[in-house]
């Protein structure tokens, strides 16, 4: 078998080592801070830690419409008085037997200029007299129709 000039075998592309032996082992890195240091540094402020959430919309009975397709549907209500000092929707099942009332909440974020995916906390107020049952949904992605 005749052997390859050298001149051809300059012209291959050579790795440095092969590709199987590059592998990082994390257990010989130590952090630049441990655990017991990066507490010291930043303590939570009363032993709590806390989340640096902020509001981005609020809706409620007076203002049901937000940015984009960011809304409040209140369906079915038996009273929704605006005219108190805190607004609110009453819902009565005995009042409406052929469907149950609800409030649905949805939420564009991309209106609000948010392009990643995050974390979102919807939050309702709800005064109940009596016996109740509510039943939570939700859905993540593009709107359905």
């Amino acid at each position: 078998m005749a052997k390859a000039s050298s001149r051809a075998a300059s012209n291959k592309a050579r790795e440095l080592e092969p590709f199987d032996k590059r592998s990082i082992n994390l257990a010989k890195f130590k952090p630049d801070l441990t655990a017991k240091d990066f507490k010291a540094l930043f303590p939570p402020p009363g032993g709590l830690i806390t989340f640096p959430f902020f509001s981005i919309e609020t809706l409620t009975c007076t203002k049901t419409i937000g940015l984009g397709r960011t809304n409040l549907t209140i369906i079915r209500p038996t009273i929704v008085q605006i005219d108190q000092a805190t607004p609110r929707a009453s819902f009565d099942r005995r009042v409406t037997p052929s469907r149950n009332p609800v409030i649905q909440m949805h939420f564009e974020p991309s209106a609000y200029g948010i392009t990643s995916v995050a974390t979102y906390i919807m939050e309702f107020t709800i005064q109940a007299f009596g016996q109740s049952t509510f039943n939570l949904s939700g859905f993540a992605g593009p709107a359905r129709f």
